[in-house]
């Protein structure tokens, strides 16, 4: 049977999907949270409610008024909405749901190869493993889902009818993520591979999809700047050093083995054929290995790829095919009854936790001296911690501007960054930089916090086990000041 034809057919969803699906929805549905999340929630309800727009900073006194590349900003919206209506359970049930519905498209092509059970179990395993650690409440999990949705779609013959849907995926994805660049590289390549295999009327549909999809683009405010917005981040030397979501792929990291673990077994087994998967995989390779942001995109092409291989040696490697793939096809009610189940345990799962703001243990926020900032100090501009940024921004209203948060690859220049680390790690100069800063506060980890105290005219007024809270002279602070070293915060 040919790489192009190979698991063509009807699609099944199988016991084992779900139950690794389930796994995974609830994993996600637990993580939700990053340091991200609050900065995000904050765009959405200053568009919605206060008519600001996204594409200009109001967070922050460091880049006050400059331009945000706000590539996410319809997505924020969306998270906001989703907060409004059901508060953190909404976003902790939109985290577990991208997570099903970005491996749903690969379990539904997997079930096309009839794995053995152990097998079809490792592979989705390792592809949820691989993907985990960039789940979350966050924009670009609807990258992830979109493009798994259109890897679905890349079956001949392509029709019609998926030209129109992978055009509008296109398109929806142009306006709600800058990854969208991934899709339209995996539509070209299937454009190409299709045209040069004599596929004519497919390549011409998947060119047709092509095209769909750039007019919708041509409706995002930032079209002109966003088709160069990852080679900026590939250049950003700060970014690359210093941001983990934009640092290559470290292969010996234990989050990051299994995607280590599929790019051998690709090695080892040869994917290069004139797929368009096995093609979009392989051109994927070398930016994930250098942004390992980009491993949801890769690992979908990959399994199946991989699993294109094996399947192609089955009559090579009879004795060893014939324990992984003598799995009969599963029937309708099985795949039917599998849906139902992983439908019926997203319900009760979400419904079964009480949600709060602080589910997650691997995240620390300043919740008890930010409450005090507000309720002691009047607004005025801060220095901060850059995690908590995001965070100081959606509990105060932005009444008082942030000097950092994580918007780094968006809004700050280099310039902004370094003086940024020049005050954290107390450099040479870092006392003129806070003295000539607007700042009247400072809010900082308690075990790592800039020594403000040694600068003139700064005094500590807040201490409790998370957070330091120094205050200017000349900034106004109504309370007594309260210096607390046991204190636990929740």
């Amino acid at each position: 049977m040919s790489g192009d034809n190979k698991g063509a057919g009807r699609y099944f969803f199988s016991p084992v999907a779900a139950i690794l699906l389930i796994m995974a929805f609830y994993s996600s549905y637990l993580s939700w949270q990053d340091y991200d999340i609050y900065w995000h929630l904050a765009t959405g309800r200053a568009a919605l409610e206060q008519g600001i727009s996204p594409y200009i900073d109001h967070f922050s006194w460091s880049a006050d008024s400059q331009r945000v590349i706000a590539h996410y900003a319809q997505v924020d919206k969306l998270l906001y909405l989703i907060w409004s209506l059901m508060g953190y359970r909404g976003l902790q049930i939109f985290s577990g749901l991208g997570m099903v519905l970005t491996l749903l498209p690969l379990a539904l092509l997997i079930s096309r190869f009839t794995l053995h059970p152990l097998l079809e179990a490792s592979m989705l395993l390792l592809s949820i493993l691989a993907i985990f650690p960039y789940t979350g409440a966050r924009p670009h999990v609807i990258g992830f889902m979109l493009f798994s949705l259109l890897v679905l779609m890349l079956d001949l013959p392509f029709t019609p009818n998926k030209a129109v849907i992978s055009g509008l995926i296109l398109g929806l994805w142009a306006n709600a993520h800058a990854t969208f660049q991934v899709g339209f590289a995996i539509m070209t390549v299937s454009a190409l591979v299709w045209l040069t295999s004599k596929q004519i009327k497919s390549g011409l549909l998947a060119c047709a999809s092509i095209l769909t999809g750039i007019l919708l683009f041509l409706l995002n405010p930032q079209w002109n700047i966003l088709w160069r917005w990852p080679a900026m981040q590939w250049t950003g030397a700060y970014t690359q050093k210093y941001n983990l979501d934009w640092t290559s792929l470290q292969p010996l990291k234990l989050s990051l083995l299994p995607t280590a673990i599929l790019l051998l077994a690709a090695c080892s087994l040869g994917i290069l054929r004139w797929e368009p998967r096995a093609i979009g995989a392989l051109g994927l390779i070398l930016p994930t290995i250098q942004t390992a942001r980009y491993t949801p995109f890769l690992i979908p092409l990959l399994v199946y790829s991989i699993l294109l291989s094996l399947t192609e040696k089955r009559k090579l490697k009879a004795l060893f095919t014939q324990g992984l793939f003598t799995n009969p096809t599963i029937s309708r009610k099985v795949s039917v009854l599998s849906t139902a189940i992983l439908l019926a345990s997203i319900l009760v799962l979400s419904l079964l936790r009480t949600p709060s703001a602080t589910d997650s243990s691997s995240f620390t926020f300043p919740r008890m001296a930010v409450q005090e900032l507000t309720a002691c100090g009047s607004p005025a501009p801060v220095w901060n911690d850059y995690n908590w940024g995001g965070f100081i921004i959606w509990e105060t209203n932005a009444s008082y501007p942030v000097s950092f948060d994580g918007r780094a690859e968006v809004l700050y220049s280099k310039q902004l960054f370094q003086n940024y680390l020049k005050v954290v790690n107390q450099s040479h100069g870092w006392e003129q930089i806070v003295q000539q800063s607007p700042a009247r506060y400072a809010i900082f980890p308690a075990h790592s916090s800039p020594a403000f105290e040694r600068i003139k005219g700064w005094r500590l007024v807040y201490k409790d086990e998370t957070a330091i809270i120094y205050a200017r002279q000349d900034a106004i602070w109504r309370c007594k000041d309260r210096i607390q070293s046991n204190r636990t915060v929740m």
